[in-house]
C-alpha cells in the first residue's frame, strides 16, 4: 500500500513538472549556457521567474500537487511595522489607474512564510531559495546556474547568494550580467584577439625561421665560391 502511495505521488509531481514545466532544484542545476535565467524554489520545486526581480507572485506545486501563489516581494521588519512597504502597484490602462494589491494576510502566503502588518518580510529563518545564471566570459561567454539566498537576504559570503554577490552591508545582491549585443568586446572578441596573436607569432616565427635558413645557404655558397 505504501509503495502504491509513493509510486502516485511520484507520478502526480512528474505530471505537474510535465505540463507547467516546473524543475527541481538538481534539474536546475544542471542547466548550462542558459543566459539570464531565474528561478524561484520552494520544497525543491522550483519556477522561472524574471531575472530583475520584477514578479510580484509565483506560483509553485506544493508537496500533493496542489498550486499555490506566493507573494515574493521582500520587506524590512522595521518598515513593515511602519506600514512603509510597498504592497501597491498602479499603471494607466486607457487614461485610467489601476492598481494592484499585494498583501498578506498569513504567513502562508508570503514565500519567506513570514508576514508582519500585511506586508512580507524577510525571513532569517527560512530564507526564499533563488536560482540565478552566473554568466562568465574570460575566454568565451558561458554560464551556469548556482542557488542560493534571494535578493535583500542577510548574508556573510558571496557564495551564500544565488547571485553570488555579497554586498559590503551584508545583504544579497542581484545578477543581470549576460550577453550584449556588442560581442566583440566580450569573451568572443578577447578569444578573436588571443587567435589573431597566436597566428602572427607562429607566422613571425615562420619568417624568422625562412630568413636565417636563407641566410647560412647564402653563407655556404660564399664558402664554397672561395675553395
Amino acid at each position: 500500500m505504501i509503495y502504491k502511495l509513493v509510486f502516485i505521488y511520484i507520478y502526480i509531481i512528474y505530471y505537474i513538472y510535465s505540463i507547467n514545466s516546473y524543475m527541481t532544484k538538481d534539474e536546475v542545476l544542471k542547466l548550462k549556457n542558459s543566459f539570464y535565467s531565474s528561478y524561484y524554489c520552494k520544497d525543491d520545486i522550483c519556477a522561472s521567474t524574471h531575472n530583475d526581480y520584477s514578479d510580484y507572485t509565483v506560483d509553485l506545486p506544493d508537496r500533493n500537487g496542489n498550486m499555490t501563489t506566493y507573494l515574493v516581494q521582500t520587506c524590512n521588519y522595521n518598515k513593515a511595522i511602519l506600514g512603509k512597504c510597498k504592497t501597491k502597484v498602479c499603471f494607466n490602462l486607457d487614461q485610467k489607474e489601476v492598481c494592484n494589491y499585494y498583501t498578506c494576510k498569513n504567513d502562508s502566503q508570503c514565500l519567506s512564510n513570514k508576514c508582519v502588518n500585511g506586508a512580507c518580510v524577510y525571513n532569517e529563518e527560512n530564507p526564499i531559495i533563488h536560482c540565478d545564471s552566473i554568466y562568465s566570459n574570460i575566454f568565451y561567454e558561458k554560464a551556469y546556474m548556482y542557488c542560493g539566498k534571494a535578493m535583500g537576504e542577510k548574508c556573510n559570503k558571496d557564495k551564500e547568494c544565488s547571485a553570488k554577490r555579497c554586498n559590503d552591508k551584508g545583504y544579497c545582491g542581484m545578477q543581470l550580467d549576460g550577453p550584449s549585443d556588442n560581442r566583440i568586446g566580450g569573451g568572443t572578441g578577447f578569444l578573436i584577439i588571443i587567435i589573431l596573436i597566436i597566428i602572427i607569432t607562429i607566422s613571425c616565427c615562420i619568417y624568422c625561421c625562412y630568413k636565417k635558413r636563407n641566410r647560412k645557404n647564402i653563407q655556404n655558397k660564399s664558402f664554397y665560391n672561395d675553395l
